[in-house]
């Protein structure tokens, strides 16, 4: 979804005429002639059918009729209950919705990674490394904070610790002209194998329980909205970053052309380390929201 909104509306070289360039075309049409729109489809359906066919339970609150009176059974004169759809249920939703948001968030720094012509396989593993340091670093440091010390503090370490894992990332791969693929499998095996290592197998519990109830799980009508509105705000910066910023157009073009790029003037291995390390700081996000919420 951030690849497709972030696609640019200008003409490309490849879609300019002889006798000029023409208008880009409207944003449904390129959202149609997108090839990932086909799984936006699919999901679509999948959702549509869930709504529709989906069984019905009964909820806990009472039926009202159009004049707001609570309906009884005329014969037991037992209060009904209003039915929901399971799927289309909020709790339902918001549920899926935080389930998503730890993958999703690391996915808008992939997105870029992606676009920029690169890969990068140790993303689970910098968020497990950068977790367990956040982690450690609460319980050892401020174990019975206010919300104001212990939220702040883990965003800082682990979007730190994960900034950095991305740098060496982007550091390694620039500087030594190997293929990320190689790169990112290796350090995928050693930042697990330092998680292994550092923690000895063993959990990290009794963390702030500020951080927890206090803001990642708060809880507003009875369910936990906090994941999804920073997967929705994280989406909707990638977004404007990649379309609307110097520094997503140069990811395009060195995605598109890292020749031409290069000597267009663009600093291609600047470029690439600042992606990884946004990445890398993405993937700490995740993590402070995964040790923040279970």
């Amino acid at each position: 979804v951030v690849r497709l909104l972030s696609r640019p509306v200008t003409p490309t070289p490849h879609t300019a005429s002889i006798a000029g360039s023409r208008p880009a075309a409207p944003l449904w049409r390129r959202l149609l002639g997108a090839q990932e729109s086909g799984l936006l489809a699919v999901i679509l359906v999948v959702m549509v059918g869930l709504t529709v066919f989906g069984h019905f339970t009964p909820k806990n609150i009472p039926k009202r009729d159009g004049a707001g009176q609570i309906v009884r059974d005329p014969d037991s004169n037992r209060v009904l209950t209003v039915e929901v759809n399971r799927f289309l249920e909020l709790n339902n939703i918001v549920q899926i919705t935080t389930q998503a948001s730890f993958i999703a968030v690391m996915a808008v720094g992939m997105t870029a990674v992606i676009i920029l012509a690169g890969v990068d396989l140790a993303g689970g593993s910098m968020s497990a490394l950068a977790a367990l340091l956040g982690a450690m670093a609460l319980k050892q440091f401020v174990p019975d904070s206010s919300v104001w010390v212990s939220v702040p503090l883990a965003v800082v370490i682990c979007c730190g610790v994960g900034g950095v894992l991305g740098l060496v990332n982007g550091s390694l791969i620039v500087g030594l002209k190997v293929h990320p693929f190689i790169i990112t499998l290796g350090t995928m095996t050693i930042y697990r194998g330092l998680v292994v290592v550092i923690s000895g197998a063993h959990a990290i519990s009794q963390l702030p329980e500020s951080l927890q109830k206090g803001f990642f799980k708060f809880e507003a009508a009875g369910v936990y909205p906090m994941l999804t509105g920073i997967m929705i705000g994280v989406a909707v910066i990638g977004a404007l970053v990649l379309s609307r910023t110097v520094f997503g157009r140069r990811v395009y073009a060195i995605g598109g052309n890292e020749t031409a790029a290069k000597y267009a003037g663009v600093p291609v291995g600047r470029v690439k380390v600042m992606c990884y390390g946004l990445v890398g700081m993405l993937t700490g996000l995740s993590a402070c929201m995964y040790i923040g919420y279970y």
